[in-house]
């Protein structure tokens, strides 16, 4: 199916609206084998014929799918997901916002000067809210490191100051490589996949 690749990481919304999470195993067609990461509380026949959605992220932002689950021949630790319709974009990228308190460095003072370390307080795919802006206001650019943590690891982006905003100075990305622009989007979809399971379980 268009937009997706093996191994990719994706989530399976139930028809009770509970979500798992699953990586693509195989892609044939309409067809997917998807690899359960996290239990269920059902076993995996009882949804055989049910009617779920697929929800994972891609170039576009966070997207959704309708269809069919069916229990797969690799055993209870798998289901086949067989989509049902079009794939539709959710949220777009750059509009996918998640709140997250990272680390952040950057140099206001030029690359001689001295660094500065700040907190952010929301993030999303075209940029982030930082909570202390020490050397910036609206109009500056800096290079930035995110401290993203985990697998993601630290992210380099050039950011613009656009206006201050909730209490702290809205960074828009404005240069950032195309491999980490695909692991911000990954790393935000993680994000709002915890933050359901939080609020589902809690």
């Amino acid at each position: 199916m268009k937009g997706i690749q093996v191994g990719q990481e994706v989530f399976v919304v139930t028809p009770a609206g509970a979500s798992i999470d699953a990586r693509v195993q195989e892609v044939a067609g309409p067809t997917m084998t998807l690899a359960l990461l996290s239990r269920m509380r059902e076993p995996v026949a009882s949804l055989a014929g049910a009617d779920v959605a697929l929800q994972f992220a891609n170039r576009r932002g966070i997207c959704r799918v309708a269809g069919t689950a069916q229990p797969s021949t690799f055993g209870e630790k798998a289901m086949e997901f067989v989509a049902g319709g079009r794939v539709e974009v959710v949220q777009r990228r750059d509009y996918v916002r998640v709140d997250a308190v990272v680390p952040v460095t950057y140099k206001p003072y030029g690359a001689r000067g001295r660094t500065v370390r700040a907190m952010t307080m929301n993030v999303s795919g075209g940029g982030f809210l930082l909570a202390q802006s020490e050397g910036l206001q609206p109009g500056s650019k800096s290079a930035f490191v995110l401290e993203l943590g985990d697998r993601a690891g630290r992210l380099r982006v050039v950011g613009k100051a656009v206006r201050t905003s909730r209490g702290g100075l809205a960074i828009q990305i404005v240069g950032i490589e195309r491999d980490d622009r695909e692991q911000l989007v990954r790393w935000i979809f993680a994000r709002e996949r915890l933050a359901i399971r939080v609020a589902r379980d809690g």
